[in-house]
């Protein structure tokens, strides 16, 4: 959800490409994976640039994030075999806030 209140739906593919939907995305899901569900630590260095991240590519200020795990149920039998639109699951991983900037300081 960015500062307007908009909501996006973002890929790991939308933020850490390598070169198109064929290639190799795993340090973009890597990265995303530490953000999300890393070490107390890991979380602290890698949500930033995550953050940082989706707003270059939202064009907004990120007001909340929340990370969802969807299933599908795959069908061989229709085509395509797997609906977007109608996962069979989704379980909501996590949600959290930027954390405020330090102001500043104007020393001369």
């Amino acid at each position: 959800v960015d500062s307007t209140g908009q909501q996006h739906i973002l890929r790991p593919m939308d933020l850490y490409t390598l070169d198109d939907d064929t290639s190799n995305q795993t340090p973009g899901h890597r990265l995303m994976q530490t953000a999300i569900t890393g070490t107390a630590e890991q979380q602290t260095i890698y949500r930033p640039y995550l953050i940082n991240q989706i707003e270059l590519v939202i064009d907004s200020n990120v007001e909340q994030i929340e990370a969802w795990q969807y299933t599908w149920q795959v069908d061989f039998e229709q085509h395509p075999p797997i609906n977007l639109e109608q996962p069979m699951q989704t379980v909501l991983i996590d949600r959290f806030r930027p954390l405020p900037q330090p102001l500043e300081s104007s020393v001369r």
